[in-house]
């Protein structure tokens, strides 16, 4: 085997073997190659989509996993279905719908159709692991045992902040089904969410976005029910929420 490969394989199989993502002093010590070598091998690997850096800068499984390990049914599964239930929810809401992956610990948009009449949104390949910042993180954060949510990233908002709108959004979800923004972090800014389930598991979140001219308040539950089902389209067990109406 090609040196070069077989220390690619070596990174590869350390990071999708390992629980949380590595740093790099962590991949260079189990490795044990030398620095410039780990650097250069990370650097390609990232470039591949093969990893991805998280928000602390650590590295992590990336998209095109999705046809080497542990991967392969979430990623190939969400990305072959979305293109096609993006373009139907983006059509029939006249808005610009996303698809967010979460891996239990960072979330990344995998897929995006842009409205033309609406906001652009979050880039593509876009990964944090801020949950206070958007409503899917929020959906996200609830689906988080009690030690992770202790140590889970709350940067934009924090403290009370926080736990009052990780209530908004809980009771969103309750009632309704889906959880919706109004101008929480951008003026004039709309963002609609609802879970993405794989056997009862969050693997995800379909993501609409606007403004109050493109989800006017008339719209809004339209809008919400339209998310549900698209969430519930790339759901394996058919399910989009643990509550609410379907």
């Amino acid at each position: 085997m090609i040196p070069a490969l077989k220390r690619g394989l070596i990174i590869l199989k350390l990071v999708m073997g390992s629980d949380e993502p590595l740093g790099f002093n962590e991949i260079l010590a189990q490795t044990q190659l030398p620095p410039s070598t780990v650097m250069r091998l990370l650097k390609s690997l990232v470039e591949g989509r093969y990893i991805m850096k998280d928000a602390r800068g650590k590295y992590c499984a990336g998209n095109e996993l999705a046809v080497l390990g542990r991967t392969v049914p979430t990623f190939a599964r969400l990305l072959e279905r979305s293109s096609a239930v993006l373009k139907a929810l983006s059509d029939a809401t006249g808005n610009t719908a996303i698809l967010i992956y979460w891996n239990g610990n960072v979330m990344q948009c995998i897929a995006k159709v842009i409205h033309p009449f609406s906001i652009s949104m979050q880039e593509l390949g876009n990964t944090t692991d801020d949950y206070s910042s958007t409503p899917w993180g929020h959906i996200f954060f609830s689906a988080l045992d009690a030690g992770s949510r202790t140590g889970a990233p709350r940067r934009m908002f924090s403290g009370a902040g926080f736990d009052r709108l990780q209530e908004h959004y809980r009771s969103g979800i309750a009632v309704n089904g889906y959880a919706y923004e109004d101008a929480v972090v951008y003026p004039h800014i709309r963002r609609i969410a609802a879970p993405v389930t794989e056997y009862g598991r969050i693997v995800g979140a379909v993501g609409l976005g606007g403004n109050t001219l493109t989800i006017p308040d008339g719209s809004v539950e339209p809008c919400g029910k339209a998310v549900i089902e698209a969430a519930r389209d790339l759901s394996l067990d058919g399910t989009s929420s643990s509550g609410g109406r379907q």
